[in-house]
């Protein structure tokens, strides 16, 4: 299954960039590529852009990272790019979504602090709805370089308002914290291929207990167990998300075998990777 991704469109027509919208006129839409956009949304897909999407009335539920979430009225979802999501369940309800890649912005938004799920009173989520239909008035500008302007910069102040939302009010700048999210960005590089603490503590000039300390500190978890559970979950996105063999997988992440694999998969899920993939219908 091929990554999911905004379908490129004519300029003068939409921003190939960036969308916005509520998910129930997107799927009454008589135009094919909104029609497009919300059935690939309701297949298993791998995001390589972010979606945010808020619960206007009733309730959505939908599969993120091969969890379910359900969002009630006044909810929302952040789905970041390489997560595996898929939207259930809408029928009995709707949401205003919001879709962009990174490049879009005029400048980029840091959404590390704002959770995957959120709740937000009557008042916020009122707010950030209106945000969302500011946005979705840009459609109506003709003229592109305004029409794009216009987005972009709207996009970055909606984006700063949520973020605003989650701020963390300690020293963002103390060692520790700086230390764990460069832990953090190198995992996301190299896990495929380094899974011992001495190569991250080495790469970020610090001893392994250092690095221990700055991860416990923010997660309760040391810098084993993290890169584990970062193996894992993408264990779990390779096999929802692709046709690729466990042997292939196994290669893929860099085990030995598939043997190897699956026992740290079944270590760790309490189930075979098979049968997790199986739950997925993914043959």
């Amino acid at each position: 299954m091929k990554p999911f991704s905004i379908p490129t469109l004519t300029p003068t027509l939409k921003g190939a960039n960036f969308r916005c919208g509520f998910l129930q006129e997107y799927l009454q839409s008589d135009d094919e590529y909104d029609r497009y956009f919300v059935a690939q949304l309701t297949s298993i897909h791998r995001l390589d852009f972010f979606v945010w999407i808020i619960c206007t009335k009733g309730q959505i539920i939908q599969m993120l990272d091969c969890e379910q979430v359900m969002l009630k009225a006044g909810q929302a979802v952040l789905i970041r790019p390489n997560q595996v999501h898929r939207v259930l369940d809408f029928d009995n309800g709707d949401g205003f979504f919001v879709a962009w890649r990174d490049e879009f912005l005029l400048k980029t938004v840091a959404l590390k602090t704002v959770p995957s799920v959120q709740i937000f009173n009557k008042q916020d989520a009122e707010i950030l709805i209106s945000f969302g239909k500011l946005l979705q008035s840009g459609d109506d500008i003709w003229d592109l370089t305004f029409k794009t302007l216009f987005l972009q910069n709207q996009l970055t102040a909606f984006l700063y308002y949520l973020t605003h939302k989650f701020y963390q009010n300690k020293d963002l700048a103390s060692k520790t914290e700086k230390r764990y999210w460069a832990f953090i960005e190198l995992l996301e590089k190299h896990f495929y291929t380094q899974k011992q603490v001495q190569f991250y503590a080495h790469r970020l000039h610090c001893s392994p207990k250092t690095l221990n300390i700055a991860c416990q500190n923010e997660t309760g978890e040391c810098v084993k167990s993290l890169i584990e559970k970062r193996i894992l979950l993408e264990s779990k996105r390779l096999l929802v998300h692709s046709n690729l063999s466990i042997n292939a997988i196994a290669d893929e992440l860099g085990f030995i075998d598939g043997t190897q694999f699956a026992k740290f998969f079944k270590k760790y899920e309490g189930q075979t990777a098979n049968a997790f993939r199986m739950q997925f219908q993914i043959k």
